[in-house]
């Protein structure tokens, strides 16, 4: 979790897939739900269209918002393997 002024951003995670799933994630964005809570804080998921994240998020009741994104690539090689693809 990262905070910032009056908002907790669910940043960053790991799950090992290998794992049978125990249910610790959910507890985890749980804490820190209440955590944003307690603060006085918006708790933002700071979302994803990756279908294993986005479905999580739908459990805590969350809306998909798409923001489109611009990048620039200023490596000519890179730009070039861009094209290709």
């Amino acid at each position: 979790f990262v905070r910032s002024k009056n908002t907790v951003y669910y940043w960053m995670n790991y799950v090992d897939k290998s794992e049978k799933p125990k249910g610790g994630q959910r507890a985890l964005v749980w804490k820190g739900i209440e955590w944003a809570s307690e603060s006085g804080c918006d708790f933002n998921f700071d979302g994803s269209t990756i279908e294993d994240i986005a479905r999580v998020n739908k459990i805590f009741g969350t809306e998909t918002i798409i923001f489109p994104s611009i990048y620039y690539i200023d490596n000519p090689l890179l730009r070039m393997i861009k094209k290709i693809m």
